[in-house]
């Protein structure tokens, strides 16, 4: 897809980075992340070693984030470290070149996590953060532009995961887990052309005020495979008075 390999660019080190937030506060209780080497077409071999680490928030988890991602209090009073700790180990996982790499999330909602425990646990100082704003890319804003549902919407990482037939790891909101599934979505869209041109020709058919002739053309070409001129002027010519003419 030209538009995912031109927002990642010329950089040969890709982070793909799943974030648990709080249920209020959004602040950062769970950090996952994979990293990988990008050959020239932009896709990846192979994934490096998974990170994983978990946070101590200073507001309450929350119910509904409990009961979503299986993460508790007690989870992050055994396993949790301070803000701090956890960006600085962060950044040694990723490597000297951290503020080369681009980082990918599913979402813009990891990089608000973020910025909500800079602010209440305090900057973490090591400039690991002003990385990651300046080269994030959003996969899922990248994918909902050619791919959408029945009804028009972004669809969830999981139902991506779906339509390029991945075999998903772990669970649903499990942060290492969601990680290495965007990483595997991120390859299938550039690996599948195919299956991102059949899906966005469906959402040209159905996109909200394109010109009905041009519908028409887009749902013929998607059912019968060809079109032609004059397929264009009996569409126009039914658009402008109101009933078929054959040409």
């Amino acid at each position: 897809m030209k538009k995912l390999i031109k927002n990642v660019g010329k950089e040969k080190l890709v982070v793909f980075l799943d974030l648990e937030g709080t249920q209020f506060s959004h602040e950062l209780i769970c950090l996952g992340a994979y990293k990988a080497k990008l050959k020239k077409d932009g896709t990846f071999s192979r994934l490096d070693k998974g990170f994983e680490t978990y946070v101590k928030a200073r507001n309450h988890i929350g119910r509904f984030v409990e009961k979503l991602t299986g993460i508790t209090q007690e989870t992050l009073d055994q396993k949790g470290i301070e803000y701090i700790e956890a960006m600085t180990k962060f950044k040694k996982y990723v490597g000297r070149d951290f503020k080369k790499a681009k980082y990918v999330t599913f979402g813009n909602h990891d990089i608000r996590i973020f910025s909500q425990s800079e602010l209440i646990s305090g900057p973490s100082n090591i400039d690991l953060f002003d990385a990651i704003r300046k080269n994030h890319v959003d996969l899922a804003r990248i994918i909902s532009e050619y791919i959408k549902d029945d009804k028009q919407n972004s669809m969830s990482l999981t139902n991506y995961c779906k339509l390029f037939n991945i075999n998903m790891s772990g669970n649903s909101h499990e942060a290492l887990s969601d990680a290495k599934n965007l990483a595997y979505l991120y390859n299938a869209v550039l690996k599948n052309s195919n299956i991102v041109g059949t899906e966005y020709k469906k959402v040209l058919e159905n996109a909200k005020g394109m010109p009905r002739p041009i519908q028409k053309i887009m749902k013929k070409l998607r059912d019968e495979g060809a079109v032609d001129q004059a397929d264009l002027e009996r569409f126009i010519n039914e658009e402008i008075k109101g009933e078929k003419i054959k040409l």
